[in-house]
C-alpha cells in the first residue's frame, strides 16, 4: 500500500522525496486496517500514546511535528549540526 502512494508522490505530483509524512501512514494504516488486524491493533493503540515522548535526530518538517502534537506526543529534536 505505502509504494504506490510514493510512486504517486513522485510521478505525478513531481515530489522529489518519495518518503510519507507520519499523517499520510495513519491514514494508509486506516485504509489497511478494514483487512488487516495488525493495521486494526497498530490505530486502536495510538490513544495509549498521549503524554508518551518521542525524540527524533532530525528535524521534522511541520507537518510531522503536528502530528505528533495532535496525538498529544511530547516531540523533542536534537539534529545532528554537519
Amino acid at each position: 500500500m505505502i509504494e504506490p502512494i510514493q510512486n504517486t508522490k513522485i510521478n505525478y505530483l513531481h515530489g522529489r522525496n518519495p518518503r510519507l509524512h507520519t499523517d499520510e501512514v495513519l491514514v494508509t494504516l486506516s485504509v489497511l486496517s478494514r483487512n488487516d488486524e495488525n493495521c486494526r491493533r497498530a490505530l486502536a493503540t495510538l490513544p495509549q500514546l498521549q503524554g508518551c515522548q518521542a525524540h527524533s535526530t532530525v528535524m521534522l518538517k511541520e507537518v510531522d511535528a503536528n502530528t505528533f502534537r495532535k496525538l498529544g506526543i511530547d516531540l523533542t529534536a536534537d539534529p545532528a549540526v554537519k
